[in-house]
């Protein structure tokens, strides 16, 4: 994989000019457009896409899907339509709607997030009952016998993943740092 196919610009923007600006003067220099539930809010998924592709980019579609498998399903069949690259489920829907997204695929790359970025010790525990590297540990396992293409996790879990043989087939993407 060349360097340009490992960069995924966030569009995080809620105006089309300035998605199309982004996209135009970036497509060439970048793998995907990621495009998230700000994007999507404002636009809808399908015109999002169209919009991206028509500029000459590649779609990462980040909803962090988390449905029952069946709807997870027909989302990945409805996104794969679309023509999206990658396209995002959240690991704790559980391995059988994991399953389901990797099953309906239609060529793209399916990515299991494990542990939101905003979380800290605390609300992790709160939520999933374990810590956060526990966690993500538990996700990246589950998504990794549900057999979708890669996982998100933070940079800060990601060197303690990679500690871990059966990770290693796992595409990783982990989230830019906004700038101050």
């Amino acid at each position: 994989m060349d360097a340009k196919d490992s960069l995924v610009v966030a569009l995080d923007v809620s105006n089309l000019d300035d998605v199309k600006f982004l996209v135009r003067e970036l497509a060439p220099r970048v793998g995907c457009f990621k495009i998230g539930s700000r994007l999507t809010t404002v636009m809808g998924v399908p015109k999002a896409v169209e919009i991206v592709q028509t500029h000459g980019g590649n779609v990462f579609l980040d909803v962090k899907l988390h449905d029952i498998p069946n709807t997870v399903g027909e989302a990945v069949t409805e996104a794969s339509r679309l023509g999206v690259t990658m396209f995002t489920v959240h690991a704790s829907n559980g391995i059988a709607a994991m399953r389901k997204a990797v099953l309906n695929n239609g060529g793209m790359k399916i990515f299991a997030v494990t542990v939101l970025t905003s979380l800290d010790e605390n609300e992790c525990r709160h939520i999933y009952g374990t810590s956060v590297k526990e966690t993500v540990f538990r996700f990246a396992r589950d998504a990794k016998q549900a057999g979708v293409d890669g996982i998100i996790s933070s940079p800060r879990e990601l060197e303690f993943l990679c500690t871990f043989p059966e990770f290693a087939n796992l595409l990783k993407v982990t989230p830019g740092v906004r700038p101050s």
